[in-house]
């Protein structure tokens, strides 16, 4: 299933000055790339650079060519415009109401899901993987996502409603994700099991004429 489409502008990495990316593209231009999203490790080892354009004259770090071979999209931006499509396999429903950024009960939350079994709350995430080991999210506490789960799982206590944290593993070969990295938040999403939740999804990319095109590649298991 195709996600979303960009076209790319090819770039071989010439120099990571952090968080700053200097890179050629392929009509010989050079190219400064702000990449401070991306994960460093990733980008050292980086075979080739995919940029989408910002704005009139700028470049925007789209998605890592690693050693592999593999392509990794790192833009957020298109993951988060694909949402509610992948949000109909999700939950199982051909047609949901997906509502971006909306406030509810004076709580802001990433998607409003309205689908046939009810009504879901999403603060969605991206993490970008390529190994070793399984994809693990967040790497270390946060204090931001346990703000973040406990706000959600009390909106939808009042709205008899269900509050999901559902993450996009950018990834080749994901087969889980690993909520392991931080304890309070794993006990939140224990502690409330009919109100809050997790979920992940893999999605691949491949660069096609190019395009960076964006594949949903199924529903991945979760380990808290």
């Amino acid at each position: 299933m195709i996600l979303a489409e960009t076209p790319v502008v090819e770039a071989e990495p010439r120099r990571l000055a952090w968080p700053w990316i200097e890179a050629v593209t392929s009509t010989g231009s050079r190219a400064r790339v702000y990449a401070a999203a991306a994960p460093r490790q990733l980008l050292s080892c980086a075979r080739q650079l995919l940029l989408s354009q910002a704005g009139l004259t700028g470049l925007r770090l789209a998605a890592v060519v690693d050693r592999s071979g593999a392509v990794v999209p790192l833009d957020h931006r298109l993951l988060e415009a694909a949402f509610p499509r992948v949000a109909a396999r999700l939950y199982g429903d051909p047609d949901p109401l997906v509502e971006r950024e909306r406030w509810v009960n004076g709580t802001r939350v990433d998607y409003l899901v309205s689908t046939s079994r009810g009504l879901v709350l999403v603060e969605h995430k991206t993490l970008a993987h390529t190994g070793p080991g399984e994809p693990a999210y967040p790497r270390t506490p946060s204090q931001r996502l346990q703000r973040q789960l406990e706000v959600l799982w009390r909106a939808a206590e009042a709205l008899e409603a269900r509050a999901e944290l559902v993450v996009a593993v950018a990834s080749p070969s994901a087969k889980r994700l690993l909520l392991t990295g931080d304890p309070v938040a794993r006990r939140l999403l224990r502690a409330h099991p009919e109100r809050l939740g997790a979920r992940a999804y893999r999605v691949e990319a491949l660069l096609e004429n190019r395009r960076l095109v964006l594949l949903y590649r199924g529903e991945i298991a979760v380990q808290l």
